[in-house]
């Protein structure tokens, strides 16, 4: 299947995360994502048998198992009718309590408008006593930021970072290694700063997409006032229309001001800094390993 350059995220990589949509198996691989939030096998597009990807929710993920939750023969004590209430009180599980779960695994992905922005925030989870990490959605952080019974609160740590996604891409790589170098030497993640493998420049962009003037800005090529969508192109400049395509379509010319200097745009391009993060949540048991 095709879609235009600027409508997808290619050579991205799940570790289980994401799973075949036809038969619900956790895949494990590269594949790619596109404008409208899906996933499909293979680097690009243009990859041979493209499957559709689902991300694994809490109503598609395989079971897990803990020691002692099968028997000799088998059986599931969880869910066996017979041996239900000795399971719960092994466990301290009343009839009417939940276990808390782990966070799941999740693939973040940029919107139009964090493009527009220049970054977004990007939520990660480590297991106090393990040096193993995953990346989380915001929902979910929020739950273990605050102490939702349903989620092992007390058995991870977890963080919130500004990831850069527009300028000069040696500089969007920079500064985002940076900010994990931080949190990996500010709070012992020993490793985070490989869990990315080298992927810093993840989702960068250098289009400037989904922007949009008043006025006063821009002129077509027959001299008339630009009103409307418009992106900038890191070669061609300014252009009509929200995003890049494929086919040709009209340059825009900036306006110049009385004094002969051009008027900046509304939303200027930025060159992306190192801000701060949010430390991990305080909820975690003690970082033993």
């Amino acid at each position: 299947m095709y879609f235009p350059k600027s409508q997808i995220t290619t050579d991205l990589t799940s570790n289980g995360n994401l799973a075949i949509k036809s038969n619900n198996k956790p895949y494990f691989g590269l594949y790619y994502s596109t404008s409208n939030g899906k996933f499909y096998t293979g680097a690009t597009s243009n990859s041979e048998g493209n499957l559709e990807l689902v991300l694994i929710t809490s109503e598609n993920s395989p079971p897990t198992f803990e020691p002692g939750d099968i028997d000799a023969e088998g059986i599931d004590l969880r869910f066996s009718s017979i041996l239900t209430n000795s399971y719960s009180n092994l466990k301290n599980i009343s009839d009417d309590s939940t276990v808390p779960s782990p966070p799941k695994p999740y693939s973040s992905t940029p919107t139009p408008k964090d493009y527009q922005i220049g970054e977004f925030q990007r939520y990660f989870a480590k297991k106090t006593n393990e040096l193993i990490y995953i990346e989380i959605s915001k929902e979910t952080y929020n739950k273990f930021i605050n102490q939702d019974s349903k989620v092992a609160f007390d058995l991870y740590n977890t963080i919130s970072l500004p990831w850069n996604l527009i300028g000069k891409e040696k500089q969007v790589y920079q500064s985002n290694k940076k900010i994990v170098e931080l949190v990996e030497r500010e709070n012992n993640w020993y490793g985070f700063t490989s869990y990315f493998r080298q992927e810093f420049s993840k989702y960068y962009n250098p289009i400037k997409e989904n922007l949009f003037t008043s006025g006063g800005e821009y002129t077509t090529k027959d001299g008339k006032e630009y009103i409307g969508d418009y992106h900038i192109h890191p070669d061609k400049g300014p252009m009509v229309g929200a995003v890049h395509v494929s086919y040709p379509h009209d340059y825009l010319f900036p306006i110049m001001s009385p004094t002969g200097s051009i008027k900046q745009p509304s939303t200027p391009l930025t060159t992306p800094t190192t801000p701060s993060y949010s430390p991990p949540s305080t909820s975690g048991g003690g970082g033993g390993y």
